[in-house]
């Protein structure tokens, strides 16, 4: 009996029978060996050619008609064509329920949701402040209420973003004692407007100031300061029901 010999090309008409625990090994292109054992081999069994032929031919991460569906190296499996959207964990996924059009809406939007949520959600653009705050750029939109019988600071962010924009209002707890006073970051001297009183019509003009003063017994509740950035600059504008009840200062 002939152990081992090269066969180039072997046609089995009717059976080939492989000892138990027997495996084929096959010598493939680039020198490694792959072993098919009879327990694979069975498992072929159940497969018919056209679902082999689904297999064949195959690029990982590229989808094609009547081809099964493989992820590459990046779990990227290519365009999806799908008549239902279904996301969340295993067992507890949600519909997407939006149409197409709607989802393509958001095509070309660049706004971060803070800056969403800030020009949409009313009740997110209300705070009431009684103490020292530190506005920060996520806040944009804002109409605070400063409403405090103790003076205290609120300092903005630095004036570097363009369109950041904040509203101050007075409440009905007025300052007792000192000044409300709405800073710039670091001292810098940069706001630029225009301050209102109601007495002889007059306008205070704001040039390269870092501060705008609510005054101690002259402010009131309602007495209202716009802010506006436009990337170097604050630009403001305020109105307040007794004469100089909104001053400004330079550092």
């Amino acid at each position: 009996m002939k152990l081992q010999e090269k066969i180039r090309d072997l046609l089995i008409t009717r059976n080939l029978h492989m000892r138990k625990n027997a495996v084929m090994l096959i010598d493939n292109a680039d020198g490694t060996t792959s072993e098919v054992d009879l327990t694979e081999l069975a498992a072929l069994d159940n497969i018919s050619a056209d679902d082999l032929a689904k297999i064949e031919g195959i690029t990982n991460g590229t989808q094609a008609a009547g081809k099964a569906v493989v992820a590459n190296a990046d779990v990227n499996t290519g365009v999806s064509k799908v008549t239902e959207l279904h996301i969340g964990a295993t067992g507890s996924e949600t519909q997407v329920t939006a149409t197409a059009d709607e989802l393509n809406i958001m095509s070309g939007v660049t706004a971060t949701s803070d800056e969403i949520n800030a020009n949409n959600d009313a009740s997110a653009n209300i705070e009431t402040l009684t103490t020292t705050e530190l506005v920060n750029t996520a806040e944009t939109g804002k109409h605070f209420i400063i409403n405090s019988t103790t003076p205290f600071v609120t300092t903005l962010p630095a004036a570097n973003i363009i369109g950041l924009e904040y509203w101050f209002h007075i409440g009905p707890q007025i300052p007792s004692g000192g000044d409300h006073t709405v800073v710039t970051d670091s001292g810098d001297n940069v706001m630029e407007g225009s301050l209102y009183s109601p007495e002889a019509a007059a306008v205070t003009c704001v040039a390269a100031a870092d501060a705008v003063v609510f005054v101690d017994a002259l402010t009131v509740q309602g007495d209202l300061l716009h802010i506006w950035c436009d990337g170097s600059s604050w630009l403001i504008d305020g109105h307040c029901f007794v004469q100089d009840g909104m001053l400004t200062s330079q550092a």
